[in-house]
């Protein structure tokens, strides 16, 4: 998930070159292929925990940023309902038993 995230958020940036963008204002249009791709996986990556170290530049940008935050919130959400749920009947079980 993170690698699409990653891929797509760079991809944007690159289409509206004309814009102002994330690439720009940080002054990363110099980074290699690789560089590139790591700071947008670590962008991706953030997401998931709600901090923001390299932020949106334009509408596009904001758009797709509040996008990624949702699906995070709400697969984080999945994610702990799951192990709750889990424990929940790992504990039932043990209570259960004579």
């Amino acid at each position: 998930v993170c690698h699409l995230l990653a891929c797509m958020w760079y991809r944007i940036a690159l289409d509206h070159g004309d814009e102002e963008n994330w690439v720009v204002f940080y002054r990363f249009e110099d980074l290699d292929l690789a560089a590139a791709y790591a700071t947008s996986f670590h962008w991706a990556l953030t997401q998931f925990i709600g901090t923001v170290d390299i932020s949106p530049q334009n509408p596009m940008e904001r758009q797709f940023a509040v996008s990624v935050l949702f699906f995070s919130f709400f697969a984080a959400s999945w994610v702990i309902s799951s192990i709750t749920s889990s424990m929940t009947k790992l504990e039932l079980l043990t209570v259960q038993r004579p």
